[in-house]
């Protein structure tokens, strides 16, 4: 998938001034988790997919400063705010793994929207349902 960053620890985001798409996943020991989904296994790790749709609100920051203070209060990223309430459940069933994300830059608040959904589409009929974080389409 072309113009793709690299895949990073959620720690280490440092800010994006742009709109932009963005993937979130869990690796362990430097591998994808694999995750069971309804028509298979997602050996990506995929948990959330996201869009930044204009320059206002860094959606990947608030991600990683909800993480960083283990709270959800007064949050405004729904998909951390599910991890957070699952974490505990997350450790335990998949022992020292980490959050990763990449994203890649867009143009206009309309081509992030179309991409997310397509992103999320292609998942969907790939795996019979959204990634696990996400409620809907976008």
């Amino acid at each position: 998938m072309s113009g793709w960053t690299c895949w990073k620890n959620i720690n280490e985001y440092k800010g994006c001034g742009d709109i932009y798409v963005y993937k979130i996943r869990l690796i362990r020991d430097g591998e994808p988790v694999k995750i069971g989904r309804f028509l298979g296994e997602d050996e990506s790790g995929l948990i959330y997919i996201g869009k930044r749709p204009t320059k206002k609100n860094d959606r990947l920051k608030e991600f990683k400063r909800i993480l960083e203070k283990n709270s959800h209060l007064a949050a405004n990223h729904s998909a951390a705010k599910r991890y957070l309430s699952i974490k505990c459940k997350i450790e335990n069933k998949f022992c020292r793994c980490q959050v990763q994300y990449s994203y890649r830059k867009l143009c206009s608040k309309c081509e992030a929207s179309n991409k997310e959904k397509e992103l999320l589409m292609c998942y969907f009929e790939k795996y019979g349902e959204f990634p696990p974080l996400n409620r809907k389409e976008g």
